[in-house]
């Protein structure tokens, strides 16, 4: 009889959703565009972990140059096609952090049509939800 309750209590166990639900708390954007159609870029992420994701990387643009982490010029790695930036060294487990990734993108306005256009690639890749 305790052996049936006790496989009855592990089965419930494992049927249970366990999440730790990880989010962005902020996330602000600024783009300044320069004359000659170059793009820079400011993301600043609070992001919200409730359990340590190991590796963490943000993604940014396939033709984002001159990447910075908290200021620090840094190096963007190329992974199946996706540039990121790895968060490894400002990620210590769970808690609230914050960072700032600033990028130029070149060549960010064109004329066509005989109107300027201007063209730069959105947030995408990032495996948390965005709250605000």
């Amino acid at each position: 009889m305790r052996r049936i309750l006790i496989a009855l209590i592990c089965c419930l166990l494992l049927t249970m959703a366990a999440s730790a639900a990880s989010y962005v708390t902020d996330l602000q954007s600024t783009t300044t565009v320069s004359s000659d159609g170059t793009c820079r870029v400011t993301v600043t992420t609070v992001l919200q972990l409730e359990e340590d994701p190991g590796k963490l990387y943000f993604p940014l643009p396939a033709q984002a140059r001159d990447v910075t982490l908290n200021g620090t010029i840094t190096r963007a790695s190329l992974s199946g096609g996706q540039r990121n930036v790895s968060l490894s060294g400002l990620i210590h487990g769970p808690g609230l952090y914050t960072f700032t990734v600033q990028y130029y993108l070149p060549d960010s306005v064109a004329e066509i049509d005989e109107n300027l256009t201007l063209s730069i690639d959105l947030l995408s890749g990032f495996s948390y939800p965005v709250e605000k």
